[in-house]
């Protein structure tokens, strides 16, 4: 990270903001994982997955912070940050170097369309819905299908109980536990 964006900032300050730009890093590497699925079937995603190639946290990190009060918040930083990434002319170095230059640059190439940090995560959170209705859709039908086989089975027949004879115990006209003899009367 730059030294000079370091000055003025707390470590919670550049710790929020380091997480803000894990965050949409996370976010464009899971939009990256799911276009790569059977599941993305999804038109326009080009766009975001050429910001994942192009993302670079420390880089991020560094123009949110050189930004944020120039541009209002940490979150409209990162969205310049990331209208860098969408338009070729333009590097993430340009804004402090010369600023009417990127301007013009900046209205002249504006992308109909710019991908915002929101609008990352909310991809992000599409796919991530989709993915699970596919594995529940999944789960369901597995669950139909053993159900299915159960039922084709055939009714086990009932069990087979053998009887075993009582066997004697001998003690007919024994004494009992007590000691006594069993005494018949006349």
């Amino acid at each position: 990270m730059d030294k000079r964006c370091k000055k003025g900032f707390t470590d919670e300050e550049i710790s929020q903001v380091k997480l803000i730009a894990e965050r949409t890093d996370i976010h464009l590497d899971e939009i990256m994982k799911y276009s790569l699925n059977a599941i993305c079937k999804e038109e326009g995603i080009s766009p975001y997955l050429k910001i994942s190639k192009a993302y670079d946290i420390d880089e991020a990190v560094s123009f949110m912070m050189m930004f944020e009060q120039e541009l209002g918040s940490i979150i409209k930083a990162l969205d310049e940050y990331l209208l860098t990434i969408q338009i070729k002319d333009i590097d993430s170095r340009m804004l402090s170097e010369d600023k009417s230059r990127y301007e013009t640059v900046k209205k002249r190439c504006m992308p109909e369309q710019a991908i915002t940090g929101a609008m990352i995560e909310e991809k992000m959170l599409k796919f991530l819905r989709n993915s699970l209705k596919e594995d529940m859709k999944n789960a369901f039908d597995e669950f139909n299908a053993a159900c299915t086989q159960l039922s084709d089975l055939e009714t086990p027949q009932k069990p087979i109980v053998l009887e075993v004879p009582e066997e004697k115990s001998g003690l007919e006209g024994k004494p009992h536990e007590t000691g006594k003899k069993n005494k018949k009367k006349d």
